[in-house]
């Protein structure tokens, strides 16, 4: 009886670790405009001349049929999934995906069981002051194209939710000295020729999935045959 009630303690954990392997912690199914701005326009370089050169703000006007599902984070380790692409960034046919945990990394900050937009939050979150006095981004984002020199990290500062628009005010940072590239100059040279007035619209698509990393399925197999083992001593010891 022993044994039984041991062997299907062990199936329990197998199929833990299974279940464990497929479910997604966060997940996210969006389409829509974004909208960035703040650039200087139509600079055609990277602006440096600006007080305030690298500071942008994203706006995200996501369809009605959009959704996501926010689970709740257990403190294991994360594998994020999926492709974040602006359509047709450089003209027709031209998409470019940018890294998606523009979007994922502030996961954690919307509530658990959310599954429709907007979710049911605080609207505003904003960056606090750190010990320097300087704001604490909310989420830092690298940004790294060899194609084009882009090589820094997107501070997102203020996280604004509004009806179906979702807003970041964002700082970048750029980790060459002098700037080799940076995704605000490369917005600007777009605009220089676009419309040259300071703002670049464009459609993306979103699908991206967070989930736990599995633990190995030796580990498993190693548990339920420690309580295979476990079985056998104590039916020898019962004999």
């Amino acid at each position: 009886m022993k044994i039984k009630k041991i062997g299907s303690i062990a199936g329990i954990l197998l199929l833990i670790g299974s279940a464990s392997a497929s479910a997604a912690l966060h997940e996210f199914d969006w389409t829509g405009k974004i909208t960035v701005s703040g650039f200087v326009p139509g600079s055609g370089t990277d602006p440096s001349n600006d007080a305030d050169p690298y500071t942008m703000r994203f706006e995200w006007l996501i369809d009605s049929g959009s959704s996501f599902t926010i689970g709740t984070p257990t403190g294991a380790p994360l594998t994020v999934s999926g492709s974040f692409t602006i359509l047709s960034l450089f003209g027709a046919g031209a998409d470019k995906e940018l890294p998606v945990e523009l979007i994922t990394d502030v996961a954690a900050l919307l509530p658990v069981g959310s599954r429709s937009f907007p979710p049911g939050m605080s609207p505003l979150f904003q960056a606090i002051a750190g010990a320097s006095g300087n704001p604490v981004p909310l989420v830092e984002v690298p940004v790294m194209d060899a194609p084009s020199g882009i090589d820094s990290v997107l501070n997102i500062n203020e996280i604004l939710f509004d009806g179906s628009l979702l807003v970041y005010s964002i700082t970048e940072v750029p980790q060459q000295n002098p700037p080799l590239g940076t995704l605000a100059g490369s917005f600007a040279l777009l605009d220089a020729f676009g419309n040259n007035d300071g703002i670049i619209a464009r459609d993306f698509v979103l699908n991206a999935s967070i989930s736990e990393v599995p633990l190995p399925a030796a580990f498993w197999l190693m548990g339920s045959a420690l309580l295979g083992l476990m079985g056998f001593s104590r039916r020898g010891a019962g004999c």
